[in-house]
């Protein structure tokens, strides 16, 4: 395997960025339905793809497989369940996921000069909500790291 310049791998990553979504898909409802009704094998392969990789297999089957619309009272309560604890298990499935697809890409790391973002600014002071939804887990250049924790933020300046 040759050995590239930083610059060409980006440039070659960008392309194959570009060409994702042609290369890689991901089942919709038609995807379900034509492969449950009309027995397409290409259909059920791609469905089986992404359930295999997401772990989620029997989920998915069983869904598809219904043939009743009615819902007895367990499975109405194990739902119910189910949207209560969503904040826990939902979340922490998800995260599984974005997990498991992180994983599955290079491990390449993008800095300043590759991005092409000139990120966002915040203004201090801000609460712990805005934090959480628009700060943790980011690089804060005015730290030079990742900030987790509420409490690592200055009270008062601008962030970038």
């Amino acid at each position: 395997m040759p050995k590239l310049s930083r610059k060409s791998y980006i440039e070659e990553y960008h392309e194959l960025g570009k060409q994702m979504f042609k290369k890689c898909t991901i089942p919709t409802v038609y995807t379900f339905a034509d492969a449950y009704i009309n027995k397409n094998q290409d259909a059920i392969d791609e469905i089986n793809t992404i359930a295999e990789f997401s772990g989620s297999t029997s989920k998915i089957t069983s869904s598809v497989n219904r043939r009743n619309d009615l819902y007895s009272n367990q499975e109405s309560k194990t739902f119910m369940q189910s949207v209560i604890a969503a904040n826990v298990t939902d979340i922490t499935e998800s995260g599984h996921f974005y997990k498991k697809l992180m994983s599955s890409c290079d491990d390449m790391t993008i800095d300043i000069d590759d991005c092409g973002s000139t990120g966002i600014e915040i203004e201090l002071p801000i609460d712990e909500d805005t934090f959480n939804y628009r700060v943790r887990n980011h690089w804060v250049m005015e730290l030079d790291k990742y900030v987790e924790r509420y409490k690592d933020i200055p009270k008062k300046g601008t962030i970038h």
